[in-house]
């Protein structure tokens, strides 16, 4: 509700029994989800008044950014998936230009390993998992641990997204020449075009992403 906007910041929540009965589940168990709220970020409970509605883009915290991406993405509100997207790309193009200065051999053999699991598989879920690990693997060979572990909190919308994206009737071929295309420029160690080929990897999925999200935001 606090997500879909249907509860507003500054907004107070019905009464705990009213909750119970509406979503049928115990009184115990939604003033325990309140606490785990409050905890996260996105309520603010003030004693005998309440428990009031946090605006969680303006404070929110890794809590609350984790609990975002890890929420039913085909419901994700418009405007948090571009930024979702953005964050993204600026990270990744980021690690793909520290990844030429830092990464160890290991580093462009796990890339590679990735790689060679989805030459080796049609568009299947070894196929997908093998693609998300392959750009975790990536902000890895930046040696910026802080990029890796924003990577991982948001693996799972990422996940859902390549899904969505590669079973959409994208070219296998397209997605494992991009793919080949950044390990070459890693393996080369020019940042420039490792940037470059970083953001041609990202843009296609990120265009027909958009466009699907809106699609479904208008009704279409």
């Amino acid at each position: 509700m606090i997500f879909n906007g249907e509860l507003k910041p500054g907004q107070r929540l019905p009464a705990e029994r009213d909750l119970a009965c509406q979503m049928g589940v115990s009184r115990s168990l939604v003033n325990v989800s309140i606490l785990e709220l409050e905890s996260q970020g996105f309520v603010r409970v003030v004693p005998r008044q309440g428990s009031f509605v946090c605006d969680y883009r303006r404070d929110g915290t890794v809590s609350v950014f984790m609990a975002l991406m890890n929420y039913d993405a085909d419901r994700m509100d418009p405007a948090l998936f571009e930024g979702m997207l953005a964050a993204r790309s600026l990270i990744e193009c980021e690690c793909a230009r520290l990844a030429c200065q830092n990464a160890q051999v290991e580093d462009l053999l796990l890339i590679a390993a990735q790689l060679g699991v989805m030459e080796a598989n049609p568009i299947n879920e070894a196929f997908i998992n093998a693609a998300v690990e392959y750009h975790h693997m990536l902000t890895v060979a930046s040696q910026n641990a802080v990029y890796s572990m924003l990577f991982r909190s948001i693996a799972p919308a990422v996940r859902h997204f390549t899904a969505l994206h590669y079973t959409g009737g994208v070219s296998r071929q397209r997605i494992l020449a991009l793919h080949r295309g950044l390990l070459n420029a890693l393996r080369g160690g020019d940042a420039q075009k490792a940037v470059e080929a970083a953001r041609a990897l990202l843009l296609p999925g990120e265009t027909a992403l958009k466009r699907k999200i809106n699609d479904r935001k208008e009704g279409r």
